[in-house]
């Protein structure tokens, strides 16, 4: 196989920047869940086949920004699926005419996943002062 390339189909490994606090709520929807987690990627690529499957998918990514700290989510998939989101991100770009990347399409989905399975988001600022009080709180105990 020659050096940098990779087959289709064959697993990749990339990583993306969330929000601060975002990873946490991730892994506490995996516990939730009974999974672990090394379940995330799993969660992640059924995340971003949900926003796929929307017909205003376009739009729900334009929506997306990143904002306040933020931290790097490892994310494991197929090159084939690593593709079809950047496929996504460009169908989005070209129909919003903002710029969308891959981490964007993740970003999106994982958000519209943690809403649509209950978990409550806050604007940065505000997860980050929860995140805050609530270790403060734990010091306390």
């Amino acid at each position: 196989m020659v050096k940098g390339f990779r087959a289709p189909g064959e697993t990749a490994k990339t990583s993306i920047r969330i929000q601060k606090g975002v990873k946490s709520r991730i892994a506490d929807r995996l516990k939730e869940q009974g999974l672990s987690i090394k379940a995330r990627s799993a969660w992640v690529t059924k995340a971003v086949d949900q926003l796929m499957s929307l017909p205003d998918f376009e739009d729900i990514v334009a929506d997306e920004f990143l904002a306040g700290e933020s931290e790097s989510l490892p994310y494991t998939s197929t090159t084939t699926f690593l593709d079809d989101i950047d496929s996504l991100a460009e169908k989005a770009k070209i129909a919003t005419r903002i710029n969308v990347d891959r981490s964007s399409v993740i970003r999106s989905a994982i958000t519209q996943a943690l809403i649509w399975e209950g978990s409550v988001l806050f604007n940065p600022k505000e997860l980050d002062k929860t995140l805050e009080d609530e270790a403060e709180a734990q010091d306390h105990e």
